[in-house]
């Protein structure tokens, strides 16, 4: 019944995509997404496993309107789909969202990745694959608890684009879409040029768990060599948030020759408040083969070295699959995976 209704949801999506191409005389619309889906062997020390994951595989619609005066309506509809045939899936679970645009920048209404979570996402090499960095960055101890937000509810202003200086701010009446009252701040700054970028964000949830959160980060493009890093600091709260109140690091290097591009990261957490051995570290190279310009295959093998008292997952956020291993356990895995943008 959960895959039936995924597929309901996806048939939807296209015929509606049909109609408006068909009937908008003066609407631009396309029909985009991706596919993306690995081959994953996990060990943890303790057992094997075995699994096809589809890895935020997307289908959506998004079209603009000319408004005149450099402006244009701008909307976005779209729905992760489970390409392995299990779980299921809410419509509208990717971003999705109505809004304006101009030489002012651009203002939405909807569902979104916070900037916060983008600010991440852009120096997050191994995103969707089992050695995501989001296994440490942004999370606590407490399954749920995190900072890797797409918010529902929310009102985003992104500004233009000031000779490399750009900046996001949102804010959220109820992040997680329950009817509760959890509104959330987060907003991100960078610079950026062809050779580094560079910046920070910040995230508040002091309405919802008391805790709050800051990221920089930045990276450096040296010819075919690029490496980057992001650090963070959540402050949680004592009594509401302690499993959140720790730091946190990645760092990243990445070789491209001919079609093919090969990626290193390390990421540690530090034990949360009042703790010990709740820490963490991830080790995590892949190899991604080019075929076409929107199409690669890849390799990836991540690892993790919990402390004696931490259950971290290999592939916890954006990966179709996670294995969540016992207190201690230190679970290593093979993934290979194809990915296709259309």
């Amino acid at each position: 019944m959960k895959a039936t209704r995924t597929r309901q949801c996806a048939v939807a999506l296209l015929a509606a995509g049909t109609l408006l191409v068909s009937t908008g005389a003066d609407a631009e619309v396309d029909i985009w997404g991706q596919i993306h889906l690995s081959f994953d062997h996990v060990d943890d020390g303790t057992e094997t496993r075995s699994a096809v994951a589809s890895n935020t595989s997307i289908l959506g619609l998004r079209g603009s309107e000319d408004l005149g005066e450099d402006s244009r309506f701008v909307w976005q509809i779209a729905q992760v789909i489970n390409m392995d045939g299990t779980g299921s899936a809410t419509f509208t679970t990717f971003n999705s969202f109505a809004g304006l645009t101009g030489p002012w920048g651009r203002a939405i209404i909807g569902i979104h990745d916070t900037p916060f979570k983008q600010f991440n996402d852009q120096l997050n090499p191994f995103a969707a694959t089992l050695g995501d960095n989001r296994t440490l960055m942004g999370t606590g101890e407490v399954p749920g608890a995190h900072y890797n937000v797409r918010s529902r509810n929310v009102v985003m202003y992104t500004t233009p684009n000031m000779n490399g200086l750009q900046g996001m701010i949102a804010y959220s009446t109820d992040y997680r879409g329950q009817g509760r009252d959890e509104d959330i701040w987060s907003a991100n700054v960078r610079y950026t040029t062809g050779q580094y970028q560079i910046g920070l964000a910040y995230e508040d949830h002091d309405e919802v768990d008391g805790s709050s959160a800051l990221r920089l980060g930045g990276r450096v493009n040296l010819g075919q060599f690029q490496i980057g890093g992001v650090y963070e600091i959540i402050d949680g709260d004592a009594a509401r948030s302690p499993h959140l109140d720790r730091d946190a690091w990645s760092l990243w290097g990445a070789y491209k020759t001919g079609p093919y591009t090969l990626r290193a990261l390390y990421s540690e957490v530090d034990s949360y408040s009042g703790t010990s051995d709740t820490g963490a570290s991830l080790w995590t190279a892949g190899v991604w083969r080019a075929l076409s310009e929107r199409t690669r295959i890849y390799a990836v093998y991540a690892a993790i070295d919990n402390d004696a008292a931490s259950r971290r997952a290999l592939g916890r956020w954006g990966h179709g699959e996670h294995y969540v291993p016992e207190a201690g356990d230190n679970p290593g895995g093979i993934s290979l995976g194809l990915f296709h943008r259309f």
